[in-house]
């Protein structure tokens, strides 16, 4: 236990607490990569070199393409959140600037993201592939995210869901080549230089 009363177990496990002890432990264990489910508490596991260079490489990529005047990138960092239930750590997500001085007008509040995103990345993992497929897609997809991408490098394949003006998503693979993001066209992904990135 911390010294508030928050459990805290090891990295990688999964405990039950209510929304509020979850943001207490949040407070407390800031540089913990906690994630929020249904009750459920799970620190994030350390991931491989491959998926970190990969989900660094895309924040970098996306970040240089777009400046710092409008856009920040965040990768493995804040959380996005549909309270009170769920709170997750994407590996990397676009954040408008103007919203983030909106919902953060004090730099000393926690990096929670209630509100639609421009876009989201998940890169596959052995450790929370499958995992994080069928948990944070549905939750990305209900805030109303408008572009989500799942990398998977062992299969050399990117998915992407573009949210459409009706709130539903087109769906789409690519295995290769320059792909340029639908909401911000100005920024393209080389997907030939991401897979060789996990050989």
């Amino acid at each position: 236990m911390s010294g508030d009363g928050v459990g805290v177990g090891p990295e990688g496990t999964t405990m039950t607490l209510t929304e509020q002890e979850y943001l207490e432990l949040v407070r407390a264990d800031p540089k913990g990569k906690w994630e929020f489910d249904c009750g459920r508490v799970r620190s994030k596991p350390l991931m491989t070199w491959a998926h970190d260079r990969i989900a660094w490489r895309v924040g970098f990529r996306i970040q240089e393409q777009l400046g710092l005047e409008e856009y920040e990138v965040r990768v493995d960092a804040g959380r996005i959140a549909r309270p009170p239930t769920r709170y997750f750590i994407p590996d990397a997500m676009v954040i408008p600037v103007e919203m983030a001085r909106r919902l953060f007008p004090d730099g000393n509040m926690l990096a929670l993201l209630p509100e639609p995103l421009p876009f989201v990345l998940e890169v596959w993992s052995p450790s929370t592939g499958a995992d994080d497929f069928r948990k944070k897609l549905p939750v990305y997809q209900g805030r109303g995210d408008a572009e989500i991408w799942f990398i998977h490098p062992r299969e050399r394949v990117l998915r992407r869901w573009v949210r459409q003006p009706d709130g539903s998503y087109a769906a789409s693979e690519h295995r290769g080549g320059v792909v340029r993001l639908v909401v911000l066209p100005r920024v393209e992904i080389d997907l030939d230089e991401l897979f060789g990135l996990a050989q």
